[in-house]
């Protein structure tokens, strides 16, 4: 599973890594588990799916790779919710997505580390993901690995180790030069310091590991560099369009757009079919599950 998506990577090249790791997740789930499929919400889904694909070929629009993924998708966690594999654990999951992230990371550093990233070339990974996408899953990986220092499941040497993870996949967040990423990264890291207020040890080994990382890392020029043209792209914008790169912009008509929609409101207008009102995405997790599910 480390192996076959690396070789279908370089061979297919420009075909994201994550499209085919999801791809072998299910077959294997499907091929090698004894599955039994849930009826009712696989109907459920496979019912909003022809209802999407009717509504998408009346406005003469074809159903996109990425409607055909995040169908597969939530197969994928219907199969994992109401049939789950006789052995998981969350241990053993959250072990191989943080080796994954980790090595995953570390790759995306040694290939960059002789290119000054900026804002013309930012770039997701070792595929065509967006450096924000990319971004977010750094820091969701890096938030498990951060809940599971501060419930102490992580000691002694693992303990370090994992820190270390830690470190390397924020350090490949940061290159991704994304303002989305710094913004959730401060908000989980202000979340985390509420969780552990309640140990005054706690607060002082969590500051005590951040001021010495930060320390460590503000020696190292390549990293200072990048860090600087990150905060660029926050002083450089004029306008609240600038600093959200588009995103209030894009906002303003999906949020219009519901005002003068309620039945859009209320119901919303399925997985993507709300495409063939708008020439892009709502780039906002909270606006597009109200206009696909309302």
């Amino acid at each position: 599973f480390f192996m076959a998506p690396m070789y279908l990577f370089i061979v297919v090249g420009s075909f994201p890594l994550f499209n085919i790791i999801i791809l072998m997740l299910l077959v294997k789930r499907l091929v090698f588990n004894k599955v039994i499929i849930p009826i009712f919400p696989v109907m459920v889904l496979l019912t909003l799916t022809i209802l999407d694909y009717i509504y998408l070929l009346f406005y003469n629009q074809i159903p996109s790779l990425n409607f055909i993924k995040v169908i597969l998708i939530i197969f994928l966690t219907i199969l994992h919710l109401f049939e789950t594999p006789e052995g998981f654990e969350s241990s053993t999951a959250i072990k191989y997505l943080t080796l994954g992230a980790f090595i995953y990371s570390l790759c995306f550093i040694l290939i960059n580390i002789n290119t000054v990233i900026g804002d013309s070339n930012r770039t997701g990974g070792m595929g065509e993901l967006d450096a924000n996408t990319y971004g977010l899953y750094n820091i969701f990986t890096a938030a498990v690995i951060a809940s599971r220092l501060i419930s102490k499941k992580l000691k002694g040497v693992r303990a370090i180790l994992y820190s270390l993870f830690l470190i390397i996949i924020f350090i490949a967040g940061i290159m991704t030069l994304s303002k989305t990423y710094i913004i959730t990264a401060a908000i989980a890291l202000f979340f985390f310091v509420m969780t552990a207020s309640g140990s005054i040890k706690k607060m002082l080994i969590g500051a005590s590991f951040m001021v010495i990382a930060f320390l460590v890392l503000s020696k190292i020029n390549y990293l200072v560099i990048i860090f600087n043209n990150l905060l660029l792209r926050f002083t450089s914008a004029a306008s609240l369009e600038q600093l959200t790169t588009g995103r209030s912009v894009i906002y303003g008509e999906y949020l219009n757009y519901l005002k003068d929609n309620v039945r859009s409101l209320f119901l919303g207008e399925g997985l993507s079919s709300y495409l063939v009102h708008f020439t892009i995405r709502p780039h906002n997790s909270i606006i597009e599950l109200v206009i696909s599910w309302g």
